[in-house]
């Protein structure tokens, strides 16, 4: 018996390793690099549709970030999060604890699963940097 409940205790670890952290994570690619994307905002002066860096897969935005990846996707991200949510993160790119600790605080702030993996859930609620031709800085969200 006591072999049994072993084996099984060894199985149940061996799963929670393998089970990705969310179904979000699980039906998106990482984010690698990023993409500029448009904004709701349009420059007061041009008239022009603001763009946004966004995080992205092989140039989809249908990607997701999450504790423990490294890589300019996750610069992008801390990036974004200093300049519209004044969170005083250090761009290092590594999706650390505080990385993780302020995605979690917004998506709290909106109402969706606060588990502190980026994906297109977090990526829609989230404000975005634009600078125009005068290095104006205002955030948006994507159109």
């Amino acid at each position: 018996m006591k072999r049994v409940i072993a084996v099984a205790t060894a199985l149940v670890a061996c799963a929670t390793v393998l089970l990705p952290a969310s179904p979000a994570a699980a039906a998106t690619p990482v984010c690698t690099s990023s993409v500029l994307q448009p904004t709701t905002g349009i420059d007061p002066y041009t008239g022009a549709r603001l763009s946004a860096s966004v995080p992205s897969a092989s140039g989809s935005t249908n990607c997701h970030l999450q504790s423990g990846i490294a890589n300019a996707a996750v610069k992008v991200l801390q990036r974004e999060l200093n300049d519209c949510y004044q969170t005083g993160l250090t761009v290092d790119g590594i999706y650390g604890s505080a990385t993780k600790a302020k995605v979690a605080s917004i998506q709290d702030a909106y109402n969706i699963n606060a588990d502190g993996i980026y994906g297109p859930t977090t990526r829609s609620v989230m404000y975005w940097a634009t600078r125009n031709d005068f290095a104006q800085l205002r955030c948006f969200r994507l159109q």
